[in-house]
């Protein structure tokens, strides 16, 4: 009887436990100061527990989805004019996520050949150059492959 008791206890501490380690993740992608595209459906997915309701809050709006049986999840928010800043908020069971300074604009992908990844840091003209950058409006996201993508409001 004894060894059922404990056997039942431990089987409880390991769910409660993987309960309580259940978060809510976005790819790297998606954070602070990112740019959405304007004017169509922004795709927003990640990954959730089976069956966790994730509530997305953005724009004056609430979307809500759930994680599906491979513990991933997709919607599609609304479709939104160029502007910011925004906020985004995504909770889940155990975790919220808060992303701002986020702008609506225009997402270019590019790449290229090596050159592409010199910056302007290593120019000759580097200091004059980055002191006379003015444009705040255009960001980068450099992937952990060496890639970029642009955008710009």
């Amino acid at each position: 009887m004894i060894s059922y008791l404990k056997q039942a206890c431990i089987a409880l501490l390991v769910m409660s436990c993987n309960q309580a380690l259940a978060i809510v993740k976005l790819p790297a992608i998606f954070g602070d100061n990112m740019i959405l595209q304007r004017d169509m459906k922004v795709p927003v997915w990640g990954w959730a527990d089976a069956g966790e309701k994730v509530e997305i809050q953005f724009m004056g709006k609430t979307y809500t989805t759930r994680g599906n049986h491979a513990g991933k999840f997709e919607l599609k928010l609304g479709s939104y004019k160029a502007g910011g800043p925004c906020r985004m908020v995504i909770t889940g069971r155990s975790n919220t996520l808060t992303y701002n300074n986020i702008w609506i604009g225009d997402v270019w992908g590019v790449s290229g050949q090596s050159n592409m990844e010199l910056g302007i840091q290593q120019t000759d003209n580097a200091a004059a150059s980055i002191a006379g950058a003015t444009d705040s409006l255009i960001h980068f996201f450099y992937r952990a492959d060496g890639s970029v993508a642009a955008a710009s409001i």
